[in-house]
């Protein structure tokens, strides 16, 4: 686990970059192309693009290198998102039904992790399913009142987010390695190992945890425990992007990857700010010195010479108030944002997260 952790480590920055650029351009095509197939077709590379992404995080997240942007989730919400991702991969002989849930319901969690292990726990039961068959999601929230011996998780009240399919169940060996790391009973090919074990990480990261009940011939299903958020600690502070949102002033942009600064150039371009990017930090200091500060800074994290912890603090000591926006390939500067120095925005990124953590830092500055 620890190599698979360092490999994850050492990939995700260049990684994470390529997707960035990829993503990020075929979203210009796609808002550009009025022809049905041809956004059908940009719409599935998009679909690529997240996934690819989302490995990277499990990886990393198997490895705990790196960290949960945990807040409140809407839990029916990304079930009904989940709902329609499975149902558009699976084939025709398998069904995804959501039970409904009356009532709100608002879990702590990394919303793009919870939704990346429901689909994790899909895929699985519909391997599970060869002859076709049903998937029933349904979400409960429950209160643990003291612990025993049975008891996986703290006192409580938890969301239990469950998956019920009617396949071909497990053992009781294969049960008890189930979310074991590399386990699987897959042929080659068709499996790694790791979909449990992510899911497990994820929810034990949350405060939560994990079940499995499984029995041959009767099918499996798996829970996920994750701690509720009671209604009166919902957040009422809820910034929301301006469709219309024209900007202007200079940006400044840092970034050692050529195409991700091209991309953003072309992005912010088109909203009528005025750009100028450099490699890394100390270009940007040079550029600074020559050009005095701009309106906002949009720099990388990991960047040579000097990297962007360093260039902010930099920046911030000659104007405490400049507008900052962090990029991130690995969530490694979300601490930066716990600790007010600037929003992060997680590549990859979308053309509208760019504009909403701009509209964010011009905000709070």
């Amino acid at each position: 686990m620890e190599a698979v952790g360092q490999l994850a480590g050492g990939i995700a920055h260049d990684f994470n970059n390529v997707l960035t650029v990829i993503g990020g351009n075929l979203r210009l095509l796609q808002r550009d192309i009025e022809h049905e197939d041809a956004s059908e077709i940009l719409t599935e590379a998009l679909t690529a693009v997240k996934r690819a992404s989302e490995l990277t995080h499990g990886l990393l997240a198997i490895a705990r290198k790196d960290a949960l942007d945990v807040t409140e989730v809407d839990v029916k919400e990304v079930m009904a998102e989940t709902q329609h991702l499975l149902q558009r991969t699976f084939p025709a002989n398998v069904r995804v039904l959501v039970e409904e849930v009356p009532e709100p319901l608002f879990a702590f969690a990394d919303a793009g992790y919870l939704q990346t292990a429901i689909i994790n726990v899909g895929l699985n039961a519909r391997d599970a399913m060869p002859g076709g068959g049903t998937l029933v999601m349904r979400a409960v929230e429950v209160r643990v009142p003291s612990v025993d011996r049975d008891t996986i998780v703290e006192p409580g009240h938890y969301v239990v987010i469950s998956l019920t399919d009617d396949g071909i169940g497990m053992s009781t060996d294969v049960l008890a390695l189930a979310s074991e790391p590399l386990f699987t009973t897959k042929s080659d090919g068709k499996g790694t190992g790791l979909g449990l074990t992510m899911v497990k990480g994820f929810v034990e990261d949350c405060g939560g945890a994990l079940t499995i009940d499984s029995q041959l011939g009767r099918g499996t299903t798996i829970s996920l425990y994750l701690p509720s958020v009671p209604e009166l600690e919902l957040s009422r502070s809820v910034a929301e992007v301006v469709p219309d949102f024209y900007g202007k002033g200079r940006i400044l942009v840092a970034d050692d990857d050529e195409q991700v600064r091209v991309w953003v150039n072309r992005c912010l371009t088109r909203f009528g700010f005025e750009v100028f990017d450099v490699e890394d930090g100390h270009q940007a200091l040079l550029w600074v010195e020559s050009n005095g500060l701009p309106d906002l800074v949009l720099s990388d994290v990991q960047m040579p010479v000097v990297d962007g912890i360093e260039l902010a603090n930099a920046l911030r000591a000659r104007q405490p108030g400049i507008p900052l926006v962090i990029m991130s390939a690995s969530r490694e500067a979300l601490r930066m944002h716990d600790a007010g120095l600037a929003p992060v925005l997680e590549k990859p990124f979308s053309e509208s997260a760019l504009i909403e953590k701009i509209q964010q830092a011009f905000i709070n500055q």
